[in-house]
């Protein structure tokens, strides 16, 4: 009976292992709950970081997805390392300065190496980045347009941020600068872009992320 018991338990575990590195993969893939991530070509989405870089998104995934508690929207892949503008995305939005930091690195499996058995002392330089997509826009006015913003990542910004820019381009000019930016940038067209409102998480109202600013925008 207790080696029964035993087996059972040890089952068990070993089923919520292979569950979570499912999981792990499934998002890492951009397919969670039967969705697949698209960008904003309207392809499926691409990984934001790679190899040698720090691993990047809400989820530490690599890709510019969220899950329900992601007030910020982390749909923006940014070069930080790009060196076009006299300042980064962390100086222009009033941040501590982790845009030039070490961080666990991408081990090119959809988790961070020191999760995955590596060493915890496997840190790599923040490169490319999920950023929030409303900071995104505050990004743009701060910095005095999209002339004056580090280089972005067309294939892996998830199309959602689009849509959600789009809903709102009436309502606040700096949205319509965020997507005029971004549909400039990566030789798209506004009429290409679906209409909705971004997403569950993306419709927020303003006065909710801006309660909520200090942790989102990281």
């Amino acid at each position: 009976t207790l080696c029964l018991a035993i087996a059972i338990a040890k089952m068990r575990i070993e089923s919520a292992s292979s569950l979570a590195l499912l999981l792990a993969t499934s998002v890492r893939l951009g397919i969670v709950h039967g969705y697949s991530y698209t960008n904003v070509f309207g392809d499926q989405l691409q990984p934001c970081c790679s190899e040698g870089m720090a691993l990047t998104g809400y989820t530490r995934t690599g890709y510019c997805v969220d899950e329900d508690d992601d007030s910020g929207s982390h749909h923006i892949c940014i070069d930080l390392s790009s060196t076009s503008t006299e300042e980064n995305f962390c100086e222009v939005t009033g941040q501590n300065d982790w845009c030039s930091s070490m961080m666990p690195c991408d081990d090119g499996k959809g988790y961070q190496a020191n999760n995955g058995g590596g060493d915890d002392d496997d840190q790599c330089q923040v490169q490319n980045w999920c950023v929030c997509q409303w900071a995104f826009a505050n990004y743009i006015q701060t910095a005095g347009g999209c002339n004056y913003v580090q280089d972005i990542v067309c294939e892996s910004i998830n199309q959602q941020a689009l849509i959600a820019y789009k809903s709102k381009m009436n309502k606040a000019s700096k949205y319509q600068d965020a997507l005029e930016c971004i549909v400039d940038r990566c030789g798209i067209s506004i009429d290409d872009i679906p209409t909705g409102n971004g997403g569950r998480l993306s419709h927020m109202s303003i006065e909710t992320f801006n309660s909520r600013r200090a942790a989102a925008w990281a």
